[in-house]
């Protein structure tokens, strides 16, 4: 479902990006299949650098693309993200207001059957540490508490969608 490339022959299988959530979609698409926004002019390639490798697959350099929340990094090949502090913030800000009464359908993950594997922030080389995001959702994803989140493919469009379905309030209710 969020594969970006062929396994096999590495061929790029979604290709066209969202410009609200950075989602790599099929090119047939004309909707987000992450956040059901109307596919139009994809996101410009801004000429920012971290300097790094991918941390996942330490394949090749982040592509740095901006939307209304600020720039996220991305690996073309694996499909990861990295996300700033500030710019995540203003995304879960902007996806809260949006409330959808039923998340997107996106494949759901178990964390448990996932291999546990620390990696290196892209701008401090420290490791980051493992979190569940918003404590009860699922997804775990990689914290460096000083700069930002990195969300494997497809992670950042669940963590959105949970988000939007009001799974921070819920969180916050219980607590």
């Amino acid at each position: 479902e969020a594969a970006r490339v062929c396994n096999y022959c590495i061929t790029p299988i979604a290709t066209i990006r969202c410009s609200n959530c950075l989602t790599m979609n099929v090119p047939e698409a004309q909707h987000c299949m992450s956040c059901g926004t109307e596919l139009g002019l994809e996101p410009v390639n801004v000429q920012e650098s971290l300097g790094s490798a991918c941390p996942r697959c330490r394949n090749r350099e982040l592509d740095a693309f901006a939307n209304q929340d600020g720039t996220i990094f991305d690996c073309s090949r694996c499909g990861g993200q990295f996300v700033a502090v500030e710019v995540l913030h203003a995304m879960i800000r902007r996806h809260q207001s949006i409330e959808l009464e039923t998340p997107h359908r996106l494949r759901a993950g178990n964390p448990i059957h996932d291999p546990v594997t620390y990696i290196p922030c892209p701008f401090c080389r420290d490791l980051m540490l493992r979190r569940n995001f918003g404590k009860v959702s699922g997804i775990v994803v990689d914290v460096c508490s000083k700069h930002g989140t990195w969300f494997d493919v497809g992670e950042l469009a669940r963590v959105l969608a949970f988000v939007s379905s009001g799974g921070l309030k819920r969180t916050a209710e219980v607590e």
